[in-house]
């Protein structure tokens, strides 16, 4: 399961044991994930919770405390 962040929030907190984090600054090599489309096919990956204009992203510091 992928969440969506703000750019650069990731490094901004602590996250707990086993959460990955991707696209980390710094980072010697590319890392990326997939991205599906709002519509059409794109089996295997759909959203669970669509980005909206005014939301497009998780709030970080909600999503630590859901995983916490």
């Amino acid at each position: 399961m992928y969440f969506l962040l703000p750019p650069g929030t990731a490094l901004e907190h602590a996250w707990p044991l086993g959460v990955q984090r991707f696209g980390i600054a710094g980072s010697r090599t590319v890392a990326y994930i997939g991205i599906p489309a709002l519509g059409g096919n794109t089996w295997p990956l759909r959203w669970y919770s669509e980005p909206t204009p005014t939301a497009p992203f998780v709030d970080p510091p909600a999503l630590l405390s859901a995983l916490a």
